[in-house]
């Protein structure tokens, strides 16, 4: 499989997904954290799109919550957003759990898009609720219902409960498939 292009600003990687300089390591040696965002995908060979969210994510990649994931290999566009920001990238389908989602690894990313996510981790390590969370509990859109802003904030509590480490990573995956 090809790599694509790297444009100025981004980091190199292997057919893998995997950036140059961690291509010999596990692949899961990037910190993951609870952090859900709104994904747009699109399958690059077909054109096939889908809406999801993530559930795990890192500076290096994410895991996207779907009934249907792609197949290992697929080479994906995502646009990540949280708040106001959206985040662009390349990527591809490293596994995938039939009914559950896949894990995806960033191909090309910009510098810019790579920190914003890391500003996002870091926000939700100090405690700070996202700008969608902040904006949904406190100053509640017009036309939003209340199941909506319930599901924020349980949302926003499994978070803190997977950060104390009194639920794991799956079990809050699993109560965020049964909130669809």
């Amino acid at each position: 499989m090809a790599n694509h292009p790297v444009r100025k600003g981004s980091e190199r990687t292997t057919a893998l997904g995997q950036s140059a300089s961690v291509a010999g390591r596990d692949r899961r040696s990037a910190s993951r954290n609870m952090l859900v965002a709104s994904v747009e995908v699109e399958e690059l060979t077909s054109g096939v799109r889908l809406s999801t969210r993530t559930s795990d994510v890192s500076a290096h990649g994410c895991y996207l919550d779907t009934i249907n994931p792609f197949s290992p290999g697929t080479r994906i566009r995502a646009h990540l957003t949280k708040g106001n920001e959206t985040v662009h990238a390349l990527a591809v389908v490293t596994f995938a759990h039939q009914g559950l989602g896949m894990g995806v690894t960033f191909t090309e990313i910009s510098q810019d898009a790579r920190e914003i996510i890391q500003r996002w981790i870091a926000d939700l390590e100090k405690g700070n609720p996202s700008p969608a969370f902040s904006r949904s509990v406190r100053n509640p859109a017009p036309g939003i219902s209340n199941d909506d802003r319930a599901t924020s904030r349980v949302e926003r509590l499994i978070q803190i409960l997977v950060k104390k480490r009194v639920l794991t990573h799956e079990e809050a995956r699993t109560i965020l498939m049964e909130l669809e």
